[in-house]
Formats: structure tokens, C-alpha cells, sequence
């Protein structure tokens, strides 16, 4: 088994610093634009195929064991976080050799799954790096990739495709209920988790899909929703993983043409890297049909569970106990978008308050920050937090921890501020299109319990017990 590392390294200018570059999915690295930027910036840059293709999303070709047809559980290792360590240990070495001196200080910059690795490295190999910067990351991997599912599950049982359009009408109409309520009528809701506005008002609204095509908002597609929010439950109820954000933007669904905007018309779509983990690492069956898969509920939950039982400790980044990380003196900068479509910030939050459980001086050494209306790893209509390489050198070179970040949005039009955890961005007053127009202050409130809400559209367990899909 061959492990292969990248290094880049500038001919002159450099800054006397190492810095990892993080991939997606199950790549090694998100491509040689972040590794050119880090260089442009004056850092020797390192990358690693992580045992396999560097830039092939798909776990297709490593997964599974040419003759078992078992998981190839040495590859699922490499992926997970052996090869992280070699990465900084030959990084190290390389820049040694070329410039003579070992790098002052090594930096870990990530996001999605580059967040999960860098706190990987954080969790496992404490003195690979003096300071990760993770982004939207899948900390509890084994938990979280059965349950992105979860919306197809949801969407069998209910017997509804609802397209793009009408799942995004609806929305918008939980921003517009909840978006003044911290103060800025802006399109972003800053606390998703306080909106308490009853969607089942919705049923019966009709929504202008285009092209002269009019779509009405029924009970299912409501249920629906709620469903997202709430995230993946057992048959008896007990939260299982985190939900969607109130707000977020929908990716469950396409449709066949332009038109094709009533539910009929429309398919589920899944993650690439959701069907890898299903289809191989659990069933391990490289032609099994995500789409026309046959399972019960409770075959389901198993899924769901072989998955946290038989992989949480190989790949999930979830272990609170990084006190050899802070003895090592490094430092993180956690960031999550609350918009994120892909992978639940519910996860991050989770963890971070895990940690600080664990040491309530955990802001001394790790910040968490979120990202209102900012989807995964920047995208939507949120200001995104920029300059967060800067804010970290500051941090482990200088001692000075950042109080906030400034985050732009997408094209430039919004500039605000992001807080660290449990601190809220917050109207102070004046131009809310300043960014000195608003601080860090307490949460507004209490997070609102969807499960108080009168879901009439929700399934019993008699219901779909014997539901199968296909």
C-alpha cells in the first residue's frame, strides 16, 4: 500500500511556516488552487492522497478488498487518519531539506472534510500542527453519513418528491416569519434554533414555480420539512442526529426538466460520499441502488447504528479530550455555517460543548465559531468569516485570540462580524451595513422543541414498520 504526499514549496518568500491543506469527501485535497494560495501566501504547502487517488471523491476503486469484498479496513484507516500523521511528519522533513531549517510554526487549514481531519490531528496526533483552522466538518462521521439519509427515508414514507422550488418557497417563508427578530430585516435569521414559526400555516399556500406553473404547499411537504429540522429520530422517537437549520436551503430533489416542478417529476438525490458510506463500508455491496433500496425502519436504524458501532472510533473526530493538544500549546479556530445543506451544524455545536464540559477554560485554546445564513463551507447569503488563517497566526504567535472574525458574503455586499460560541453577532445599532454595527452578546432566548408542535402529518411506528422502499 502505497501513501503518497504533495509539497509545494516557494523558491523565495518563504514565511518560515508549514501549512497542510485538508481535502473533501473522500479526496485527499480539494484541488492545487488551495495549495497555490497557501504558497502565494509565503507557506510551504502539504497535501496526501490519504492512500488512494488525491482527487477522486468516490471511494469506489479503495473501499472494499479485491478478494474478500470486505472493507478494506488498512485504506479506511489510511483515509481516516493514519496518513494525516505521515503527511505532517514528511512535510516537516521536506522543508527541512530544502531550506534548511525546520518550519517555526505548522498550520492545518480545512474544510468539510478537511474540518474533520484537522480535528483529527488535533485529537490524535497533538504536535503534528500548532493551530487548525476547520470548517463545516463531519466530527461524527459515523453518525452523521447514515443519517444524511434520512430526507430520503423521510420522502418514501411520506410519498412525496416536492421540487427545489417549492421546499425553498417554504424557506423563505420561515425567514420572512423570523427575520427581524434580531433586529435587521436582511434575509438571514441569526438563530435559527429560536424560530418558532408554525410552518402548518403554509399547507394550502400556492407557490409560482415559473414558466405559468403554480404549485400548492400540501400536509406532506410540510411533515416533510419538519422532518429535515428535527433530524433523523428512531421509531420510538429518540433523536438520533442533528436536523437542518429553519431556513436552510433544499438539495433533496431534482427534477427532470424545467418544468417538471410537481413532485411527480422529481427524484431524490444523495450525497456522493453518502452513497460510498452506504452502499460499501455498510453493506458492502458496490452495486447496491441507494435509490431502489428495500429496508424497513428498523433495518434503517440498524444501518444506522452498525455504522456508529463498527466505525466511530476509526473515523470520526468526535473524542472531547484534547489536553494533550492544549499542553502542546495549539490552538483552533472551528467555524460552521448555520445554513450548511450537507452537513448539519447541530454536529459542531455538540462537540464544541463537549469539549468545554470536559475544560471550561476551553476558549483559552479553542473557538468555535457560527456563520448565520452561511451554507456549507461558504456558500448562501450569509457573510461567510474571512481572513481566518491571519486570525490564528495572531492567536498562536502573538497571544491574541480573536474576540470576533469579519466575514463577507459572497460578491462582497454584506460585511459583518462572527462570534465565538456562546456568543451571538448582534445589532448594536447604526448602518446595519457596517460591520461596527454589531457586537458579540448573549442568545437571545431559548431554542424553540418542534417536537411541541402539532405535526399532523406525522407517521406512527404502525405506520412504517412495514414500509419498504422500491
Amino acid at each position: 500500500m502505497i501513501r503518497s504526499t504533495s509539497r509545494w514549496l516557494p523558491l523565495s518568500g518563504w514565511n518560515k511556516r508549514l501549512q497542510g491543506i485538508g481535502g473533501d469527501d473522500f479526496a485527499g485535497t480539494r484541488g492545487d488552487g488551495a495549495t497555490a494560495l497557501a504558497v502565494a501566501g509565503g507557506y510551504a504547502a502539504v497535501s496526501s492522497d490519504l492512500g488512494h487517488d488525491a482527487f477522486a471523491p468516490s471511494a469506489r476503486e479503495w473501499a472494499l478488498d479485491d478478494e474478500s469484498g470486505h472493507v478494506n479496513v488498512a485504506r479506511l484507516l489510511d483515509f481516516s487518519s493514519v496518513a494525516l500523521s505521515e503527511m505532517a511528519i514528511l512535510g516537516k522533513d521536506i522543508v527541512q531539506q530544502f531550506y534548511g531549517e525546520v518550519p517555526k510554526r505548522s498550520y492545518w487549514n480545512g474544510c468539510a472534510g478537511g474540518g474533520r481531519q484537522g480535528m483529527m490531528l488535533a485529537q490524535r496526533f497533538p504536535d503534528a500542527f500548532d493551530g487548525i483552522l476547520a470548517g463545516s466538518p463531519s466530527l461524527s462521521w459515523a453518525h452523521s453519513m447514515p443519517a444524511s439519509y434520512w430526507s430520503n427515508f423521510a420522502m418514501r414514507v411520506l410519498n412525496t418528491y416536492p421540487s427545489p422550488c417549492v421546499m425553498n418557497a417554504i424557506a423563505a417563508e420561515v425567514i420572512k416569519a423570523c427575520d427581524d427578530r434580531d433586529g435587521v430585516v436582511d434575509g438571514i435569521i441569526t438563530e435559527p434554533e429560536l424560530c418558532d414559526f408554525n410552518v402548518l400555516f403554509l399547507v394550502g399556500k400556492h407557490v409560482d414555480c415559473g414558466d405559468g406553473v403554480d404549485v400548492e404547499i400540501t400536509l406532506d411537504v410540510v411533515t416533510l420539512a419538519q422532518k429535515m429540522w428535527q433530524g433523523m429520530r428512531d421509531q420510538y422517537g429518540v433523536p438520533l442526529w442533528h436536523g437542518f437549520s429553519r431556513g436552510s436551503l433544499w438539495h433533496g430533489t431534482e427534477c427532470s426538466s424545467s418544468e417538471a416542478v410537481h413532485s411527480h417529476n422529481c427524484s431524490p438525490t444523495l450525497w456522493r460520499v453518502v452513497i460510498d458510506w452506504l452502499s460499501l463500508f455498510l453493506a458492502q455491496d458496490p452495486d447496491l441502488d441507494l435509490y431502489q433500496l428495500k429496508v424497513t425502519y428498523p433495518e434503517f436504524i440498524g444501518l444506522f447504528r452498525l455504522s456508529v458501532a463498527g466505525c466511530q472510533s476509526i473515523i470520526s473526530a468526535d473524542s472531547p479530550d484534547l489536553h494533550e493538544f492544549k499542553k502542546h500549546g495549539g490552538k483552533i479556530i472551528h467555524w460552521h455555517g448555520l445554513n450548511d445543506e450537507k452537513v448539519a451544524p447541530g454536529g459542531s455545536k455538540a462537540y464544541y460543548a463537549a469539549v468545554a464540559e470536559r475544560d471550561p477554560a476551553v476558549m483559552d485554546f479553542y473557538r468555535y465559531f457560527e456563520a448565520p445564513g452561511v451554507g456549507h463551507c461558504g456558500s448562501g447569503p450569509g457573510p461567510a468569516p474571512s481572513a481566518m488563517m491571519a486570525a490564528l497566526t495572531a492567536w498562536v504567535e502573538m497571544g491574541i485570540a480573536p474576540d470576533s472574525l469579519p466575514a463577507v458574503s459572497e460578491g462582497g455586499s454584506l460585511s459583518r462580524i462572527v462570534c465565538p460560541y456562546p456568543l451571538v453577532v448582534t445589532y448594536l445599532g447604526g448602518d446595519p451595513d457596517k460591520p461596527e454595527a454589531f457586537g458579540c452578546w448573549g442568545s437571545m432566548g431559548v431554542p424553540s422543541d418542534e417536537t411541541s408542535w402539532p405535526l399532523y402529518g406525522e407517521w406512527s411506528w404502525d405506520d412504517v414498520e412495514t414500509v419498504i422502499w422500491g
